[in-house]
């Protein structure tokens, strides 16, 4: 799928699960004025649509941020098998706690600062758990989105970027972030920890 193209809408049935082989893909909704809000993102080696599941139907719209390749899998087929495959069923309820405890963070109580931090070292966790490079990696998303998934303003996105990179935790080089001092950043998120992709 191409940039701004549409692998499921809200409401859609699910058929299938997809596993981003490649490239990346953003959740959100849009509200009764047209509001964008943005649930997730999912990176290259995430299982998208849990969250269909109860209710069978899609409950974002996911749209690929850039080129990407989805493998899809038979929900029906899928669910054939986790009898026979205890560790697959182990391996999907681990996603989904993943994903709900991500969910509830988000709705705590954190400074920008805080939930700017978690979210870079979650992409470097995720990145890193890839076999990529955890220091140096590319934002495809752009502020705006960061800042909508974070609660924040793009405008307090973009200062606390700044921020960062005056002291010296990073390097940001248009969408290309280098992680200078992890362990520094660590302590600013650690009150959140890393914020699960």
């Amino acid at each position: 799928m191409h940039e701004g193209e549409h692998l499921a809408r809200i409401d859609d049935r699910l058929l299938d699960l997809h596993i981003i082989r490649s490239g990346s893909f953003k959740a959100y909704t849009l509200d009764a004025d047209g509001r964008e809000h943005v649930r997730n993102f999912f990176m290259a080696g995430q299982l998208i649509a849990l969250d269909a599941i109860q209710g069978g139907r899609y409950l974002s719209n996911l749209v690929a941020m850039e080129t990407s390749v989805s493998c899809r899998v038979s929900y029906v087929a899928l669910m054939a098998l986790l009898p026979e495959m205890p560790g697959l069923t182990g391996y999907i309820l681990e996603l989904m706690s993943k994903a709900m405890g991500a969910s509830e963070i988000l709705a705590g109580d954190y400074s920008a600062e805080e939930r700017c931090a978690a979210f870079i070292t979650g992409l470097a966790e995720h990145f890193g758990e890839l076999g990529w490079s955890p220091s140096v990696f590319n934002l495809v998303m752009s502020r705006r989105d960061i800042a909508n998934h974070l609660r924040l303003a793009p405008e307090t996105v973009t200062r606390i970027f700044r921020r960062f990179s005056k002291a010296r935790l990073i390097v940001v080089k248009g969408r290309e972030v280098t992680l200078l001092d992890r362990k520094r950043l660590d302590v600013v998120a650690s009150c959140m920890g890393p914020l699960s992709m």
